[in-house]
């Protein structure tokens, strides 16, 4: 398709680009203005704001592609990006995959890492190729919830002993807290840290996820469930809305919150809350059927129908 251009945008406002965003169907965190501004922040990748334009300057869509110098020479990363304002026909998908490519095309000593939001279909994975991405990496594994199905018909789908779990969580005498503030951040995070090296696997770091709360707190983007035992929480979840989506960001259990299936009850709760906030879709933060088991099983536990473990095109330099 000719005449499609991805315009880089000038220091755009926050309002800009959430409007941007705003109806996006299943938006990747990723590509959101908080996100974008955390990374810069704690991590050092500043953010370039793009839109994707017909021949007649309509929106069709945009991408966050993040950038770290290093030297004489840099590191671009395209996160879960480009997205579109409504599922696009083969030939723009295709030019806007084109056009990307060309604007990160990496110098001799720069390192480009493409991470697509494509379902890994023949024909997506070959329009990735064509416009000259190379594979090196299995894509992004994840499941999407669609949060528009009703509570009474999920709780019917769930796996038999997901559903056993809830409702044995339901009849404890556990308390499930819906936090908007990040007063008790700092608890989960600290949390997640030890855990990461106990088990020794690669998530959020504090610095991400302390600064990513304070920007989605702010904008009533921010909810932490805490599950509660005799007044002590034993059990969180962090969950970022973003457009009309939300993502589970990071999760902890300690044995008390093993013991009572504290998480089962605070999916749930996210469940209900996120919906009432007005989200369409909840991305449940990857999955990797390999490390990671356990969590993959659990997190399939939920799904219906009408929702989509998807596995995205390779990743590409």
């Amino acid at each position: 398709m000719t005449g499609l251009s991805l315009v880089k945008l000038e220091a755009p406002s926050v309002d800009y680009w959430d409007a941007l965003t705003a109806n996006v169907s299943r938006l990747p965190l990723t590509q959101s203005w908080a996100y974008a501004e955390a990374m810069a922040s704690a991590r050092g990748w500043l953010p370039d704001y793009y839109e994707l334009q017909d021949a007649n300057d309509q929106g069709l869509g945009g991408c966050v592609i993040q950038r770290r110098h290093l030297g004489f020479r840099q590191a671009i990363r395209i996160e879960r990006g480009p997205f579109f304002h409504e599922p696009p026909d083969a030939g723009i998908q295709k030019a806007a995959l084109g056009k990307l490519h060309a604007i990160t095309k990496p110098g001799w000593l720069d390192q480009r890492r493409f991470y697509p939001a494509l379902t890994d279909t023949p024909e997506n994975a070959a329009s990735v190729r064509e416009v000259g991405f190379c594979a090196i990496d299995p894509g992004y594994h994840t499941i999407w919830l669609d949060l528009a199905v009703p509570l009474p018909k999920r709780r019917r789908h769930l796996r038999q002993n997901w559903r056993y779990a809830l409702n044995k969580a339901e009849q404890s005498t556990i308390e499930i807290v819906v936090e908007n503030s990040t007063e008790h951040l700092s608890w989960l995070i600290a949390h997640h840290v030890n855990d990461m090296r106990r088990r020794r696997y690669i998530g959020p770091s504090a610095a991400l996820l302390m600064k990513l709360g304070e920007l989605t707190a702010a904008r009533d983007e921010y909810r932490l469930i805490r599950a509660m035992y005799l007044g002590k929480p034993i059990a969180g979840g962090l969950f970022i809305r973003h457009g009309r989506s939300a993502t589970y960001l990071v999760g902890w259990s300690g044995k008390l919150g093993r013991r009572y299936n504290a998480q089962h009850a605070i999916l749930w709760q996210a469940l209900v809350t996120l919906a009432d906030d007005g989200c369409h879709d909840l991305d449940l933060g990857g999955l990797n059927p390999e490390r990671a088991p356990g969590v993959t099983y659990f997190k399939r536990g939920l799904l219906t129908p009408r929702d989509e473990e998807q596995t995205a095109v390779a990743t590409c330099r």
